[in-house]
């Protein structure tokens, strides 16, 4: 019997890995495929301005010959970009006070109505409109293992530092970005011409922060309770090489299990649940034991509050104030005061 029980937890196991593995390999497509579309739209852009320029250049040719000149093809004007055709009608559709926030503009406009307005008013609105996603975001999906093994990866994120992905930098681009959002809307309402805002970046971005940083901060703030070291050192000392070093002691790794069979059975999750074998259990499943007990019990899962709380709330600190200048938007020009 125990043979039967423990050969249906594999086979169960196998089964719950390759959703698992397929829920991660869609999220991450929707990044990507945010990315393409920015991407796509910099690449038709480019190829449109070059066909119009080629087209411009062989009209000059042509109406040359046509008119019968007799002066050598050499000495036609060189060629010369086209004006882009679209600009004319992109210029008017430039988003007026009370206007909609995402006027048809291409990317490569925006950009530059953006130099134009950053260089007038001292903001930087890049991160709305680079097509890279940038490097303090989560990229990588945690690979299928032993729950205590990813758990240690989630750990290991834990990090201040710039220029890393980690969860406290996901959570400080989402800030800047929505910061920049808004900003770029008061400036519309204050009158200045604003350009069609990144929407394909900003849904990757949402994407991030919701479908990874919200799920392992939820964990992790759970394990902190089980395993109070994984945040013991300082803030300012929490560095991306630092947290990469850590590692559960056996008897921590001995607590972790016993944690997570007494969540499960407080849950109500079936005996014969992979979640109840270290060999099998994994971070999809403690996730789903969380989230119920967050339902049934009111285990707290509002991550807003968690990071502006112990033991978070020194690091998203720390993070904050080494990454957020990279990316620093400043407050929206204001209209004239009323004489």
């Amino acid at each position: 019997m125990e043979f039967t029980r423990l050969k249906r937890q594999e086979d169960s196991a196998a089964v719950d890995e390759r959703h698992e593995q397929r829920h991660e390999e869609l999220t991450d497509l929707l990044v990507q495929i945010g990315n393409g579309v920015v991407n796509l739209t910099t690449t038709v852009d480019s190829h449109i301005n070059s066909n119009t320029a080629t087209a411009h250049h062989q009209g000059q040719v042509l109406a040359e010959v046509a008119r019968g000149q007799k002066r050598p093809l050499a000495a036609v004007p060189p060629l010369q970009p086209a004006p882009d055709l679209r600009a004319g009608r992109t210029v008017k559709k430039l988003r007026r006070p009370g206007a909609p926030l995402e006027p048809d503009v291409s990317l490569a406009l925006a950009r530059d109505a953006d130099e134009e307005y950053g260089g007038r008013h001292k903001v930087k609105h890049e991160i709305l409109y680079a097509t890279a996603m940038e490097p303090e975001l989560l990229s990588k999906r945690l690979v299928s293992k032993a729950l205590w093994k990813q758990l240690t990866e989630m750990v290991s994120l834990l990090h201040v530092s710039e220029g890393s992905p980690g969860l406290f930098g996901s959570y400080v681009i989402k800030q800047v970005h929505d910061l920049a959002s808004e900003e770029a809307a008061a400036a519309s309402r204050n009158g200045v011409a604003v350009p069609k805002l990144n929407s394909a970046k900003r849904t990757a971005i949402n994407n991030v922060v919701t479908n990874k940083a919200d799920v392992y901060i939820r964990q992790l703030s759970w394990l902190h309770g089980v395993v109070p070291r994984i945040m013991e050192t300082p803030a300012a000392e929490a560095t991306a090489e630092k947290m990469s070093t850590f590692k559960f002691t056996d008897d921590e790794r001995k607590a972790i299990d016993e944690a997570v069979t007494a969540a499960a059975i407080l849950a109500k999750v079936d005996i014969e649940d992979r979640i109840y074998s270290p060999n099998t259990a994994r971070t999809s499943g403690l996730r789903d034991v969380l989230c119920t007990l967050a339902v049934d019990h009111d285990l707290p899962s509002n991550v807003g509050h968690m990071l502006r709380s112990p033991p978070f709330e020194e690091r998203m600190k720390e993070a904050k104030a080494r990454i957020y200048g990279r990316y620093e938007v400043s407050p929206a020009p204001q209209p004239p005061a009323a004489s």
